[in-house]
């Protein structure tokens, strides 16, 4: 994934980049960021004086459980019909004839808290490679002894992570949180991308795979003495510091030798010699939305070119038999967050890690040298530990926005789309141009921040288009919200906003859903729109989420999930319903709660055109009257206090409209 930051010019007509900016990048969170790509940027941030800092640190209020596979086995196409559910190695290829993957079952019980991180680990046994494998969750219906090529459970179409880089004799980890949310038996499959051979050991042997589970208290509550002296915790416009948990150094020269009591931390990219430093935060009495977080380290001596932070796995130790060395060193869950050049000796050098810090927990980070000018830091042992420096949110929740208003005809304006901002593409800059030039509440149809909904993609990928109309936006949430456990990077973004809810605009009643959680008719989301539509029965009434009940889409289709939202609505004589998740527009005639065609009924309009790319079309519904899938754009709705208008509005280089009017009810 590329990370865009860009300005507010208005993109030529004529052309666009293919491209987004690289700046910085992330992984997930506590959950669910994986198979991430990241260019270095670079900058020089300037020399501040270091706050007093107590030498307490925060309690933690965790705990790990370690889960051994309870069973394991690789299948080969060359050899279908053959088990090999005993054997000591888990190959992994993907090559025509000759393809193997792996196969990993866990039984998982005894969890008491939230889970916090799960990692799936594995020890490699083969020569450093360049591409590692792909993780997929598959079906539970097999059996180690049993498995083979023919017989082997489907596993998932997308992987829920991957992996670069496999040192020979290490361990390699994928970030499994957002898929293991508590007890139960979960299976994997380990798929190559390449045609290099990878083996791993396997249960059988000495190092087999792993599933590490760190879990928080449901209510975490941090020792007064563990936060800075005089801070308490952390509310809106407030920072906390902490000093360094733990840090040591690694030197390639000296594989085996740990470095956990150094008064140095050291970065250094010489061949044969290189040195990675690694430090260790637990952060504790964040009661906000974070806002900004700062590493900062203290250069002993200089260098013209100063390492790179990455985001790493926590689970290593400082010293001790078990310390970290060369052969046992922490996995990388990031790319470069940031990269800098000149490190002037006697100053501290800062790095923007926001992008990893969600909240209290445990995070650990590595300074990576790309060059073979080595510079040294202070460590913890040292006169000046590093720091980690958390903001929270700068503002307080965006209030209900005022409805623009037309003067004497009462009309107001609501306008968006879903579907919106991935890095790797510019059309959400387009359609947020056409924010630009629209008054009014912006309502976003989920699925605003891919790949995974986290906050670094809201921050990287979001914010930097419709994120600039955040204080006017109404959002609701879409299953790529959710493939970051429980959508967390979501609520952080749009300050804890209630999972769904209404509001007034004009004479109209509009309802933000959640079409990713329970819309069963005895849901608690169901009967609170019940209560609220009989407790309003005289306004216009519109409600939107992301995955629409009809739609003539190829890809999704329509929904009989959602029969019960729209069964409530229509009953209730509402007017209108927004969708994305299906990447066209596509507009309904008023329909009947079975999805016929009448006069009066409710109308559905599919608009996932804010950004991410389009999908084709299948055989049209029979209700489906408009339908388009070559422009990107927004919906812009007149709410008029008897009825309303409606206009999709093109992107720059697209020429499909479509627009009219109705009566409220």
């Amino acid at each position: 994934m590329s990370i865009k930051v860009r300005d507010r010019q208005t993109l030529p007509t004529t052309q666009r980049p293919n491209n987004r900016t690289s700046l910085i990048i992330k992984w997930f969170i506590a959950f669910a960021l994986m198979g991430i790509v990241a260019m270095n940027v670079s900058s020089i941030l300037p020399v501040m004086t270091p706050p007093t800092l107590p030498t307490s640190t925060p309690t933690e209020a965790i705990s790990a459980l370690t889960f051994k596979a309870e069973a394991d086995a690789h299948v080969q196409e060359g050899d279908p019909t053959a088990n090999a559910g005993t054997t000591a190695d888990l190959e992994v290829v993907r090559a025509r004839g000759r393809s193997a993957e792996s196969y990993l079952r866990f039984t998982v019980n005894g969890l008491t808290g939230v889970v916090q991180s799960a990692r799936l680990r594995v020890y490699s046994t083969t020569e450093t490679a360049e591409d590692g494998p792909a993780l997929y969750t598959t079906e539970n219906d097999w059996t180690e002894t049993e498995i083979t090529w023919e017989n082997r459970p489907t596993r998932a179409s997308t992987p829920s992570g991957d992996q670069t880089l496999v040192r020979k004799f290490s361990w390699m980890e994928y970030d499994v949180t957002a898929l293991v949310t508590g007890d139960g038996v979960y299976s994997f499959v380990l798929a190559g991308d390449t045609d290099e051979d990878l083996l791993f050991s396997s249960r059988e042997s000495s190092n087999g795979p792993e599933l590490s589970i760190i879990l928080a208290s449901a209510t975490p509550t941090p020792a007064p003495e563990a936060l800075p002296a005089g801070t308490g915790t952390a509310g809106a416009g407030e920072s906390l510091t902490f000093t360094a948990a733990a840090d040591a150094h690694i030197v390639q020269a000296s594989p085996a030798v740990n470095h956990g009591t150094s008064s140095n931390l050291q970065a250094d990219s010489e061949p044969d010699a290189a040195q990675i430093s690694y430090i260790r935060f637990s952060v504790g009495g964040i009661e906000q939305p974070v806002h900004n977080v700062k590493l900062r380290v203290f250069a002993t001596n200089g260098s013209n070119d100063g390492p790179a932070v990455h985001f790493a796995d926590s689970n290593w130790q400082e010293a001790g038999a078990d310390g970290i060395t060369w052969n046992v060193q922490p996995t990388l869950l990031s790319g470069p967050m940031e990269n800098k050049e000149a490190v002037e000796q006697g100053s501290w050098l800062e790095f923007d890690v926001t992008a990893a810090v969600t909240g209290d927990g445990t995070y650990s980070f590595a300074l990576v040298a790309d060059s073979e000018d080595e510079v040294t830091f202070s460590s913890r042992e040292g006169a000046e530990p590093p720091q980690l420096i958390v903001t929270t949110g700068l503002a307080v929740p965006t209030p209900t926005p005022k409805p623009v208003s037309r003067a004497s005809t009462g009309e107001v304006i609501l306008v968006g789309a879903g579907d919106i901002a991935t890095c790797d593409r510019d059309e959400d800059e387009l359609t947020a141009q056409l924010l630009d030039e629209i008054p009014g509440t912006v309502f976003t149809a989920g699925d605003n921040a891919y790949v995974d909904g986290t906050y670094a993609e809201y921050l990287n990928c979001y914010d930097a288009t419709w994120g600039r109309h955040k204080d006017r936006t109404k959002p609701s949430p879409g299953n790529h919200e959710y493939n970051t456990s429980g959508a967390a990077g979501y609520f952080q973004y749009f300050n804890n906003i209630p999972s769904y809810y209404t509001y007034d605009l004009g004479a109209w009643r509009i309802y933000a859903l959640n079409s990713e959680i329970n819309v069963s008719d005895t849901s608690e989301q169901v009967r609170w729109l019940e209560e609220d539509l009989a407790a309003n029965p005289n306004q216009c009434v519109l409600a939107y989420w992301h995955t629409p009940r009809w739609s003539s889409g190829a890809k999704n289709g329509s929904r009989p999930d959602l029969q019960t939202l729209w069964q409530i609505l229509y009953e209730a004589g509402a007017e209108l319903v927004i969708n994305g998740h299906e990447h066209n527009y596509e507009r309904f005639a008023e329909m009947d709660e079975t999805g016929v065609e009448i006069s009066q009924g409710l109308r559905e309009i599919v608009v996932g055109t804010g950004g991410a790319g389009l999908y084709d079309f299948g055989t049209p519904l029979t209700a489906s009257q408009v339908r388009d899938n070559t422009a990107f754009g927004v919906l812009k709705l007149t709410l008029r206090a008897t009825g309303y208008d409606w206009e999709f509005v093109p992107a720059a280089n697209s020429t499909f409209t479509d627009s009219g009017s109705s009566n409220c009810h």
